[in-house]
């Protein structure tokens, strides 16, 4: 519990900032990883295309919203970012 509250005060603390993370060769790859692993097992019904992805630099979008608490957070960002939920009953269901 005190480690709950210690990550939620730091959440508070730094929001609205530009986070700080760096990025190094091969960090984007393991971050789409889990995202393409959905993909390659057609487990989404509906993805942004990496055409539309790349023509709207989706990339650095994601790294600046990105947080970094955690590699399976990342993962899971990424990934929402690439299959947007498409009706209100999916986001009623999250």
């Amino acid at each position: 519990m005190l480690k709950k509250m210690k990550v939620m005060k730091n959440v508070i603390k730094k929001f609205g900032e530009i986070p700080k993370t760096t990025y190094k060769p091969g960090d984007m790859e393991a971050i789409k990883s889990y995202h393409g692993y959905r993909v390659e097992n057609s487990m989404d019904p509906f993805v942004v295309d990496d055409i539309t992805w790349n023509d709207l630099n989706m990339d650095d979008v994601f790294k600046r919203i990105n947080m970094g608490l955690s590699t399976s957070g990342e993962q899971y960002l990424y990934h929402q970012l690439r299959q947007p939920t498409v009706s209100e009953d999916d986001f009623n269901h999250l």
